[in-house]
């Protein structure tokens, strides 16, 4: 399956984005997913298995507790790249349901 991250930058960058989601640990995945710039304007894309999606959000879920919190437990702005990057997962795999 083929995830395509695009973000209005109005919102964040893709290049924050990109550099966010290559710093994951994927170690506990089956297979570690394929990350890949495919445009200019720094979308990217992430390409796993169909198998591997359950994977993939419980990989980005122990990013957002590890990486994404600070010393208060709220959400600093990795945490809030993680979560952008979650979210769109879930939309793209409600879209490709319809």
């Amino acid at each position: 399956m083929k995830f395509v991250f695009d973000c209005n930058p109005k919102y964040y960058k893709n290049e924050d984005l990109f550099k966010t989601a290559t710093e994951v640990d994927y170690s506990d995945m089956k297979n570690k997913p394929t990350i890949e710039r495919v445009s200019q304007n720094g979308a990217f894309t992430i390409t796993i298995p169909d198998d591997q999606v359950r994977e993939l959000q419980i990989a980005l879920n122990y990013a957002i507790v590890g990486m994404g919190m600070d010393n208060q437990d709220t959400v600093n702005y990795t945490g809030r790249l993680l979560y952008w990057i979650y979210d769109e997962i879930v939309i793209q795999l409600r879209e490709n349901k319809r």
